[in-house]
Formats: C-alpha cells, structure tokens, sequence
C-alpha cells in the first residue's frame, strides 16, 4: 500500500507532461496563424475598399456604428481589427458598402468574439 501514493504521483506527471508535450507540438501551427494574420493586416492600407478587408475578416457581432467596424479573424474570432471608413459615394456613412473606403486600420488585438 505504501507504493500507492508515488504510483499516483507518478502517473500525474505523465499527464502533466504528456499535456506540455502537445502543447509544444501545437506552438508552431499558432505561431503560423499570429503570422498569417499578421501578413494578411499589412496588406490592408488605407485608401483600399471595404471589401479587401472581407476576404480575411468577418464582421464581428454586437454593437457596431457606421464609419467604424470592427471584425474578427475567419479562422480565429478571438483576433480582431478595427476599421474605419468613409463612404465611397457621399460624405455620409449611411448604409455600409463593399467600395467603402479604408481610413485606416488598427493593429490586430485579442478580444472575446461578440455574437448576437
């Protein structure tokens, strides 16, 4: 019966390390994603079409206003951006359009998703 402690001591390492382990071998496939994401954003530049940003990004729930977005990243929500525009066609932003134009574009930050 003594040898039962360092039994279940012993086998709760191995879970420990066996969750490290695949924590380390996912490292890379993040690592991948941040620089794809990171990539995809530097293509973006102000003066470009609200539709270049809808290729890579979705538009994220909640409470959004005109002139001003912001979306998250297709294939990670949790990575978002905010965008501002103006309108292509008048000065006011009253309805979004897909040849918007970009004013410019925050850097990419981590945030909870917002569903509605």
């Amino acid at each position: 019966m003594k040898w039962l402690p360092v039994a279940f001591f012993a086998l709760s390492l191995a879970n420990v390390s066996l969750a490290q382990t695949s924590a380390v071998a996912e490292a890379p496939a993040l690592s991948q994603l941040v620089n794809s994401v990171l990539q995809q954003v530097q293509t973006l530049h102000p003066g470009m079409a609200r539709s270049a940003v809808k290729a890579f990004f979705d538009e994220d729930g909640g409470l959004q206003f005109f002139g001003e977005t912001r979306y998250d990243y297709r294939l990670c929500h949790s990575i978002k951006i905010d965008v501002k525009f103006r309108s292509a066609v008048s000065g006011q932003m009253l309805e979004e359009r897909d040849d918007d134009v970009i004013v410019s574009i925050s850097r990419p930050y981590l945030e909870l998703p917002f569903k509605d």
